[in-house]
């Protein structure tokens, strides 16, 4: 496998990370005594984090990174007119299944995606373009002609459907589906200014998150269609590829994930195409984690778990809130623990801040119901 010559950086800066842990308990056992200061979690990231500055960025490259506040809506639906007008919301993330903009082979249907970047870009605010490619948001002709496909148990108690089916990753007619579509999006959207970020699809089953399944018989039914980790990053490789030359004026965001005892460790194939897409787009490839919540471990913590490609790549990095607060009855942004939504959505926020994230992708009803944290976010993120 080709080695990149940041690979060795990176593993240092892992090791330094490690030793900060025995800094981490003594200053939690400091501000332990202080169980009114409301901001407790973040003052002990402000401690921690200038230990160690993981990747330096140019001023340069960070000009082109958007920050601020992305307001994530509906998929398919319009953006709320005031969220539209809210001079907190700097961005818009717009989702559209491929099967909605290509029903038919070659036949797209721009006019969802046309309609809200204009929104979007006459309210001034950035767009952020996520065309979902797997699972149920490939088209159905896609199906129909004979793709290798692979059937998985959904584990997720919040999922509707516990069943799903996405098209083998490397399955050759797929794969030249998509890049004939990303390549006509590029052709139809790159040289809108208001597009700011264009999302890499990656591996995902639903939602375009980074979603492999990997359950024990996932895995025994992935080895038994070829997988291999090599296989799998060659994929995502050409995702990269496609889409950074089809959209040369925008940042590329991947969304990553861990593939547990998939690869040779949980994180082996999100970081190898980290480490690709750094190389090929210095300055404007941002992986981002699309589970940001009040409970995340923060920097420092012994364990980052789902967080650590983040704070080893910070500070190319962003995030999307695991769900959204207001009304949310089951508390997913705060661990299943009750709470008050408006203070679970402004300990999200921080615990955002403590990765240094460049953006935060916030749900739509959040902004709506919490004016005040969507200001607060902003406020943090665009000083």
């Amino acid at each position: 496998m080709k080695s990149f010559p940041f690979a060795a950086a990176a593993t240092d800066r892992s090791m330094v990370n490690r030793k900060l842990l025995s800094v981490y308990p003594f200053l939690k056992g400091i501000l332990g005594r202080f169980p009114s200061l409301p901001d407790a979690r973040l003052i002990l990231v402000v401690l921690l984090s200038p230990l160690v500055r993981p990747g330096e960025v140019s001023a340069e490259n960070l000009k082109m990174i958007p920050r601020g506040v992305f307001s994530l809506g509906p998929g398919s639906e319009p953006a709320d007119a005031q969220v539209l007008a809210n001079p907190d919301v700097d961005g818009i993330s717009i989702r559209q299944p491929w099967n909605y903009l290509e029903k038919s082979p070659g036949v797209f249907d721009w006019g969802f995606l046309d309609s809200e970047i204009s929104r979007a870009a006459k309210a001034g605010k950035m767009v952020l373009v996520r065309i979902l490619t797997e699972g149920p948001a490939a088209p159905k002709w896609m199906y129909a002609k004979g793709v290798q496909t692979f059937s998985f148990e959904d584990p997720n108690q919040y999922h509707r459907e516990k069943t799903g089916q996405l098209v083998v990753y490397w399955d050759r007619m797929f794969l030249a589906a998509k890049r004939a579509m990303i390549k006509a999006a590029g052709e139809h959207l790159s040289g809108n200014p208001a597009v700011r970020v264009v999302a890499v699809t990656g591996a995902s089953s639903r939602g375009g998150d980074w979603n492999v399944p990997h359950r024990r018989p996932d895995m025994a039914q992935w080895h038994s269609v070829g997988y291999t980790s090599d296989r799998l990053i060659d994929v995502v490789k050409d995702d990269i590829e496609v889409t950074g030359q089809s959209f040369p004026r925008q940042c590329l965001s991947l969304a990553v994930g861990e593939n547990g005892r998939l690869d040779p460790d949980p994180y082996y194939v999100c970081r190898a195409a980290t480490k690709y897409g750094r190389s090929r787009y210095p300055g404007r490839f941002i992986i981002q984690k699309n589970g940001l919540s009040a409970v995340i471990p923060l920097p420092g913590s012994p364990n980052l778990g789902k967080f650590e490609l983040l704070w080893e790549f910070h500070p190319d990095i962003a995030g999307q809130m695991l769900w959204f607060s207001y009304g949310d009855q089951t508390y997913r942004n705060n661990g299943k623990q009750p709470g008050d939504p408006e203070t679970v959505l402004r300990r999200a926020i921080d615990a955002g801040l403590a990765y240094q994230m460049q953006y935060m992708e916030i749900y739509q009803q959040d902004i709506l119901h919490f004016p005040g944290a969507a200001r607060y976010a902003h406020d943090a993120l665009t000083k």
